[in-house]
């Protein structure tokens, strides 16, 4: 049986068979099309449904849907405030983001029938008080950095030698993470397109939403999961006033809260909260289980993903409402010491086989080839499916091979692993371009550059790897 016929209707409970199909691939290393060839056909051999069982009992079970009120509800320990770090980037992050004092926020993300929020019964009161919540504990910038509570940002684009500039830039990726005794939010946002507007729309959401969680996750006891997605969702709608507010641009945004249980079942002590928008993408990993994802929901794994559209956004998308079309929610019960982190696009699609090059695309063998498939032509092919669980059991490889035996890996050595392994994917395409813009420049007739620019292009597409804007933030589980 192919792992296709693994898939099931309803997307909830779906991690079951692809983590598990993850962690049969992963046994295989995955730097080479002759690997690749070896995880494909592993996972379409009937072998797959005896190691599926043996692994299914292994695996983190993520409960996911497009409303929290399908989700389990548990109660967890009272947050404890004691900050422990808190860091933003690229550059500066959100530390210059000025919010104006608050009125409620429009329900754009919290449903109808949950507007009356219990948690916030005095919220109008505390509104008032909420944008500057981060000064009154004494935080201007956001640089207190732990190796538990980690995030790096960094552009993949090729820099013109010619004046000393980056393409692309600014970077439009923003992330910020605070971290407390035994707590943590991590935030995420990928502004869409390039240029200013976009990284205003990321730095927009990634303060207001902080900003909402850092004051009301921690002024109520007795919280429960469902609590906790309920502030989330309004954090969301503060994003989506403050980007609109400052004329910004759209972004993604993906926030995960890490909590710890008050009576933990099964020894999962911990449960991580996740509510995503657009592409950004949020994991668990765990050294002997493998990587597991918290994004479930939110697209289709059994179509191909188109990488130009992010399938959701805040700002004004239609008119100045949001796109919250693949909007989702996630639940997954995680234990202490493994990894929560979040990545954009930048990170993820590196990580896909066919971005790559080490396996193409199912179905390209008899069609008319472009130069760029041809030289593709004697990869493994991948459906959909197999293509998503290979990414992740490469991620998973390639963190196990800069792990120690024993030893788990801090949150600061998770990003640096990822984000020095897509900077060397993608080397050789951005040397490429840095040398073309040089000679480029070099040429004074207009058609010969232009043809020149053409030649440099399609050059550009047949080596692996993709030029983006590359961020991870990362919270190691743990009491501190």
């Amino acid at each position: 049986m192919g792992l296709m016929h693994l898939h099931t209707n309803s997307l909830r409970g779906y991690d079951m068979s692809i983590n598990d199909a993850t962690n049969v691939a992963s046994a295989a290393a995955l730097a080479s099309a002759s690997s690749i060839k070896k995880v494909t056909n592993t996972l379409s051999n009937n072998i797959l449904i005896k190691k599926l069982n043996q692994l299914r009992r292994k695996t983190y079970k993520c409960y996911h849907a497009k409303s929290y009120d399908q989700l389990p509800n548990d109660e967890i320990c009272d947050l404890n405030q004691e900050l422990i770090s808190y860091n933003s980037g690229p550059d500066e992050g959100i530390a210059n983001v000025k919010l104006v004092p608050q009125r409620k926020p429009s329900s754009y993300v919290t449903p109808a029938e949950n507007q009356e929020n219990p948690v916030a019964q005095d919220e109008k009161k505390m509104l008032h008080e909420c944008w500057d919540s981060f000064h009154k504990m004494g935080i201007t910038k956001f640089n207190s950095y732990h190796h538990k509570s980690y995030g790096i940002a960094c552009s993949l684009y090729e820099n013109n030698l010619t004046n000393n500039t980056t393409v692309g830039d600014p970077i439009a990726d923003v992330y910020a993470i605070m971290t407390r005794k035994n707590s943590s939010v991590l935030i995420l946002a990928d502004g869409v397109n390039w240029g200013p507007r976009s990284r205003l729309a990321a730095r927009c959401a990634v303060r207001a939403s902080m900003n909402h969680l850092n004051k009301f996750l921690y002024s109520k006891k007795n919280l429960t999961t469902h609590d906790i997605f309920k502030i989330m969702c309004r954090s969301f709608d503060s994003a989506q006033d403050f980007i609109l507010q400052r004329k910004a641009a759209v972004t993604t945004l993906c926030c995960c809260v890490v909590v710890k249980l008050k009576d933990p079942s099964q020894n999962s002590l911990w449960a991580v909260c996740t509510l995503s928008i657009g592409d950004s993408t949020a994991y668990v990993f765990n050294g002997h289980r493998g990587i597991f994802d918290l994004s479930l929901g939110a697209r289709n794994l059994n179509n191909d993903r188109d990488m130009r559209n992010v399938g959701g956004a805040l700002g004004g998308v239609y008119g100045n409402k949001p796109d919250v079309s693949n909007l989702t929610y996630s639940l997954m019960y995680i234990k202490e010491n493994d990894i929560v982190f979040l990545m954009s696009d930048g990170v993820s699609d590196n990580l896909d086989p066919i971005v790559s090059q080490t396996a193409r695309k199912q179905g390209n063998r008899n069609s008319m080839m472009d130069n760029v498939e041809k030289n593709l032509a004697d990869l493994p092919e991948m459906s959909p499916y197999e293509r998503y669980a290979c990414g992740l059991a490469h991620m998973n490889e390639i963190l196990l091979r800069n792990k120690t035996p024993n030893e788990n890996l801090s949150a600061q050595e998770t990003c640096a692993i990822l984000i020095d392994h897509v900077v060397k994917l993608t080397a050789e395409k951005r040397d490429l371009l840095e040398k073309g813009l040089l000679e480029a420049s070099q040429i004074e007739d207009s058609e010969k550059k232009a043809k020149f620019q053409a030649d440099l292009r399609q050059k550009s597409l047949k080596l692996r790897g993709k030029l983006d804007h590359a961020s991870i933030v990362a919270y190691e589980v743990s009491l501190l």
